[in-house]
């Protein structure tokens, strides 16, 4: 294929053009545009903020632990537990 001189649109730097036959609607291809995909990015940065289609930024978030005061916690019992409070000093299944 043809290939033409550019001059890049970010650093001024002249390059030489690769015409592709694969061309999609909607895709940013930095090779029309720029000298290398690094002047590529930051052309594609300036005219997303011109048109006011910022991307947003990804926050990892933490999943929020809720954090219990001791004061409000309730103590439960066990089964052995229980079974002792029920007959204090005998199992009651050693009866049968």
């Amino acid at each position: 294929m043809a290939s033409a001189i550019k001059k890049c649109r970010v650093c001024g730097k002249e390059y030489e053009a690769c015409r592709s036959a694969n061309r999609s609607a909607g895709v940013f291809r930095w090779q029309e545009v720029a000298c290398s995909p690094e002047c590529g990015a930051v052309y594609l940065q300036k005219v997303e903020e011109s048109r006011g289609h910022t991307a947003p930024k990804r926050e990892r978030r933490r999943k929020a632990v809720e954090h219990i005061p001791v004061e409000t916690v309730a103590v439960v019992k066990t089964d052995e537990q229980a079974v002792d409070s029920n007959a204090p000093g005998k199992d009651p299944v050693e009866d049968e």
